[in-house]
């Protein structure tokens, strides 16, 4: 089997898992889906097992259907080949009034709607950077030092390999004081806006 082939196999079988699962997110079944779209239960079965690529026209009928962008339904090629993106080309996203902090996006193209960053935080007491506020689920994880963050009136006080999850609909602070510097990955879900810029 030829490579290209293989490529289009795969990304058959993702699309169709892909409009399984927003199926089952919204509670329908086949025959419901069938009936909102005007798809035949039949197409709709070799859809969500791979076994045939929709054409547009029945593609466009989904994406209505389950209120869902056909760009979210589509896979992208991009994630099926290996990607090395060096330390030097991510992008530096530091504020200028936070002196010494350091904030690089590791994540770049966006993928999975999660955006990577590394955080390299200078002793003294910091407020989260714009580009945090308002989200939920995001993940901090301690790469090395020792910071305290400050969210709720409680205090955390994580660890090299510890994480924290929280949601920062309340305000932030967090602190290294024991040494130099501390470095953390942060891991935060893209918002619209977010999704505009990249």
């Amino acid at each position: 089997m030829s490579e290209t082939k293989e490529i289009d196999e795969l990304l058959t079988a993702i699309l169709g898992s892909t409009i399984k699962k927003r199926r089952q997110e919204l509670g329908y079944s086949m025959e419901k889906l069938a009936q909102l779209s005007a798809i035949s239960r039949s197409m709709l079965g070799l859809i969500e097992s791979g076994k045939t690529t929709p054409s547009v026209g029945i593609l466009w009928k989904l994406s209505r259907s389950l209120r869902t962008p056909i760009a979210d339904l589509v896979p992208e090629t991009r994630t099926l080949s290996p990607k090395l993106i060096k330390w030097k080309e991510s992008k530096v996203l530091t504020p200028q009034s936070k002196v010494g902090l350091q904030i690089r996006d590791l994540s770049q193209e966006k993928m999975g709607r999660l955006a990577v960053y590394h955080l390299s935080i200078p002793q003294g007491k910091h407020l989260l950077p714009s580009a945090f506020e308002a989200k939920v689920d995001q993940s901090i994880v301690v790469l090395d030092g020792e910071v305290e963050f400050l969210h709720n009136a409680k205090v955390y006080h994580l660890e090299a390999g510890d994480r924290l999850v929280l949601n920062t609909f309340e305000p932030v602070s967090f602190q290294v004081a024991k040494q130099e510097q501390a470095n953390l990955l942060w891991i935060s879900p893209l918002s619209p806006s977010d999704e505009r810029r990249a």
